[in-house]
């Protein structure tokens, strides 16, 4: 991607140097995409990414989380630990853990996630071992606003063989959202199993979901057994990114925000980007002229492209801390 001067108010380098061509002019690895709702604009990237991703390290990891035992706190773990036993493996034969401790390592073989989300001390991250990395579908949406406003963007990320593929739908147009959301639906969710996001769970995945109902009867990433409406449940697996850095990294990160993890856990520091929060009022300028302000939609798709980029990235850091 272009790198330019680290200076978020002048926004003149890309008004200037772009001015008077279409965003598809500017992104040549376009594509328009059709379906029965109407069309959309597609970025694609392929890119190589440190492929260190190794999901079966989550199981490993579980099964030395004795914590994951009821009525086993510090004090017992650490007693635990001091007679030899450091995996729940161990406790296989303990006569006061025996029971539960076979019950999880059935889960775990089975690769029951769900269950095993139930139990105190397992979180979302834990579970990976689960899947295979062609099943993650790591995800990042642009809106107008908060609250009932439009999608204007969606980034998505997934593994292909050895590249990682990044794809940023772009709406030219208000009315293109919702022949996204019908892609989403009926292109990329049912390819997947476990959905990767930073803070999605509390507000892409939300957003999501309420745009396909406004749309369509209902969303296909909502779990209807499960009371959806009330508990937020999906028929995916979702690791949020966000929780996690706050949970494992809370003595060395003091602020979460995706880029400032990305200083911190990767030394990756973004040239010339933008705050996310500035993306609705740059959009509004580009819908008022697309040929004059499409500089301004290039920091935008740029914005969306590195978080989705990042997100594997930080997944692989976490599963190694």
């Amino acid at each position: 991607m272009t790198e330019v001067p680290n200076d978020d108010i002048n926004i003149s380098y890309f008004l200037e140097k772009y001015r008077g061509k279409k965003i598809e002019e500017i992104y040549p690895n376009n594509k328009i995409l059709q379906n029965q709702m109407g069309s959309f604009l597609q970025f694609r990237w392929q890119k190589k990414i440190d492929d260190n991703l190794q999901l079966k390290q989550t199981r490993k990891n579980l099964l030395y989380k004795l914590e994951t035992i009821s009525n086993i706190g510090n004090k017992t773990e650490k007693s635990l630990r001091n007679k030899g036993i450091n995996t729940i493996k161990d406790l296989k034969y303990h006569l006061g853990f025996q029971s539960p401790a076979n019950e999880i390592l059935n889960q775990i073989e089975n690769k029951d996630f769900e269950k095993l989300l139930k139990h105190d001390n397992i979180y979302d991250l834990d579970l990976l071992f689960c899947f295979q990395k062609k099943d993650l579908l790591f995800i990042d949406i642009e809106t107008l606003g908060l609250y009932f406003q439009p999608i204007i963007m969606v980034g998505i990320g997934f593994f292909n063989q050895s590249n990682f593929d990044v794809r940023v739908c772009f709406a030219r147009e208000f009315e293109e959202e919702i022949s996204i959301c019908e892609y989403l639906r009926s292109k990329i969710f049912p390819n997947f199993k476990c959905l990767i996001s930073y803070n999605g769970k509390s507000f892409d995945i939300p957003f999501i979901k309420n745009r396909f109902r406004y749309y369509f009867d209902e969303d296909p990433i909502s779990d209807y057994n499960e009371c959806s409406f009330l508990a937020n449940s999906l028929l995916f697996h979702h690791v949020d990114l966000y929780h996690n850095c706050r949970r494992l990294f809370k003595n060395e990160i003091n602020r979460f925000s995706l880029t400032n993890v990305e200083q911190k856990l990767l030394k990756i520091y973004r040239k010339g980007d933008i705050n996310g929060s500035v993306i609705g009022k740059y959009y509004r300028k580009y819908l008022e002229n697309p040929r004059n302000n499409g500089g301004l939609m290039k920091y935008c798709i740029e914005h969306n492209y590195f978080d989705i980029i990042s997100m594997p990235l930080i997944l692989q850091k976490m599963i190694n801390t």
